[in-house]
Parts: C-alpha cells; structure tokens; sequence
C-alpha cells in the first residue's frame, strides 16, 4: 500500500481559527481594532513576519496603556508562534495569568485555546485538554461566539491522538455552530477537518465529498492555502481508490499555489504530499 500523506490538518486550522470572529467591548479607540484586524487577516494569509512585527509592535504601543489591547496582540504572538511551530516560546508566553479583569474575555478563550494547542502540538496531551477544557468552559459561560473555534481546537487535539470518533464529534459541533452563526470561515474549517477524520479512518469516497464541500466554501473566501489543500487531500483519496486518472486532474490545480504558498509558509512543507502523489501518477503506480 502506497505510503499515506501526512494529514497536516493543523496548520490550515490554525490559520483558520484566527479569521472572522468580533471582538468585545473596547471599541473607544478605534486603531488598536484596526491594527488587531490587520494582524489576524495576516495570520489567515500566511503572512506570518508581518503578522508577528505587527503584532510585537501593538503589544508594545499598549502595554503600558491597556491591559486588554496588550493581551490580544501577546495572544496573537503566540499563535504565531504556534504556526511557525515554536510552542515552547508559545507556551511561555501565554502561561503568565491574564489580570482578573480579563479572566472571562474573548481573550481567556483565546489564550488558553492556544496555549492548550501548543500543548497538543508538543505532545502533551493531557495537559492540552486541561487547557482546552478551560477555554471551553469560558467561551460556553461566557463567550458563545468562541464555542464553535474551540470544539474546533477539541477536535485537532483529538485528530491528532488518533481517536478519530472524538474528533469527527467535535468538527461535527464546530460545523452545527458555524451553520448557526453564519461563520463561513469555520464551516469551512471544519468540512476540511471532518474530511482529515474520514481520510485517517480510509473512507475515501466520505473525504473526497467533505474535501470538495470544504473547497467550495474556501474558493469564495479566497483562502489559498486552503484551497490547495483541499484540493491535494481530494486528489489524494482518488489515488487511495485507484483512480489515478481522476486524482491527476485534481492534483494538478493546486501545485503552482502550493509552490507559491512555500515562499510565505515554510510549515506547508509538512502538510501536502503533491510531489508524492505525482511521482506515483506518472508512473503509474496502483493505489493501495
């Protein structure tokens, strides 16, 4: 049996996880708003040293003047620290007690959904859903909004234990949330990841059909690193049935963005096998 992809579904749900969702309360000024926003739609274009000079910038222009705006851009810190996959720095800064003025703010889900991600990705998972059950805890009480990212985070701590029946359940409520508050960017999100699930437990036809759902929605957000994803995942599974011919049109689409896409985020490397995937098309190497 041909050797399976790497199913990176984290670096895509990440990205994902910083798109699209309001903040609360301290709209007064509006330029850290504005600034914060630009940050996150960096992060979600993979434009991760812009993002982190960005948000390394705001966190010094108000740590002296507002706790809250100097907390969301250290979280944004640290997520993109996440992503380059340095979570022991990502760790460290987000492990310090946030003020008890902000202890049931959007930013407590945030913190401790990252945090508890960085745990995830360094492989300590017990005390990864110590801290995700934390963020879950205050987005259900506290913050709604927020619900739908974390059973999104649950479900990659999951993923990536291999319990895929854990997994598949929590994309599913990320799914139903996102259905419920309109939130494209996590519908998406969460098709792409309820297609990972599928891929691991090989029901191939079930991926291909979450992986082109999730490619629809992606193509209208224009979300690159997504598409390219997908894509590559639905090429993947048609090589897994045998069907090289179909597999080959669906791969070949993505290449040039996935070659692009390199340039920005380095990570992608470890989430698309295309070169794999060609190598045995072209020769004519049967799936299985």
């Amino acid at each position: 049996m041909a050797a399976r992809p790497v199913i990176c579904s984290r670096f895509v749900l990440l990205i994902l996880l910083a798109s699209g969702l309001a903040l609360d309360g301290c709209r007064s000024d509006p330029a850290p708003d504005r600034v914060y926003n630009e940050v996150r739609e960096k992060i979600r274009l993979g434009n991760l040293d812009a993002a982190w000079d960005q948000a390394e910038r705001g966190y010094r222009q108000w740590s002296s003047k507002d706790q809250a705006w100097a907390w969301r851009f250290r979280v944004e810190k640290a997520h993109v620290l996440v992503l380059r996959g340095s979570t022991k720095a990502a760790i460290e800064l987000l492990s310090e007690n946030l003020p008890p003025a902000l202890a049931t703010s959007d930013i407590a889900v945030r913190q401790m959904m990252f945090l508890g991600l960085a745990h995830d990705f360094s492989q300590q998972f017990q005390q990864a859903q110590i801290d995700l059950a934390a963020a879950e805890q205050i987005a259900q009480s506290y913050q709604p909004d927020l619900s739908g990212d974390v059973a999104q985070a649950l479900g990659i701590l999951a993923f990536d234990q291999k319990k895929y029946d854990d997994a598949a359940a929590a994309f599913h409520r990320a799914l139903n949330i996102a259905l419920q508050q309109n939130q494209l960017f996590l519908q998406a999100n969460a098709l792409g990841s309820l297609g990972n699930v599928a891929m691991g437990q090989e029901h191939y036809d079930e991926a291909i059909d979450r992986f082109k759902a999730a490619l629809r929605l992606s193509q209208k957000l224009g979300t690159q690193s997504s598409i390219a994803k997908a894509f590559g995942n639905i090429g993947w599974s048609y090589k897994e049935l045998g069907d090289l011919e179909s597999a080959r049109v669906d791969w070949r689409p993505p290449l040039l963005a996935y070659r692009n896409l390199q340039r920005v985020l380095p990570t992608a490397r470890l989430c698309f096998s295309a070169a794999r995937l060609d190598a045995s098309a072209g020769s004519g190497a049967k799936a299985g």
